[in-house]
């Protein structure tokens, strides 16, 4: 919906880029690493790597984003990992 007759409320202003923002949300651990299997019927097997959230941290300046927010939880109750969330960016070509 836009702006019209009878809508007050101007759209959003389009992003820079559909791919400049991130925000992520994940457990993180101490460089681990679980093969698991889930799913209905047929399992489909994955790998899962829980890595510190310094680490993820540090991967995302190499592919170009810049963090803004970052927090870590602690675990809440009955859960044994802490969960991490990062918002980023990646700057405009202007701003580069």
């Amino acid at each position: 919906m836009g702006a019209g007759p009878g809508c007050p409320v101007a759209p959003p202003p389009p992003p820079s880029s559909p791919w400049s923002n991130l925000r992520s949300l994940t457990r993180v651990g101490e460089e681990e690493h679980q093969r698991r299997a889930y799913g209905y019927g047929d399992p489909a097997p994955f790998d899962n790597y829980r890595l510190p959230a310094e680490r993820i941290a540090e991967l995302l300046e190499p592919a170009g984003f810049a963090i803004t927010a970052q927090t870590l939880q602690a675990p809440e109750e009955g859960a044994t990992r802490p969960v991490a969330s990062f918002l980023a960016r990646k700057p405009t070509t202007a701003e580069a």
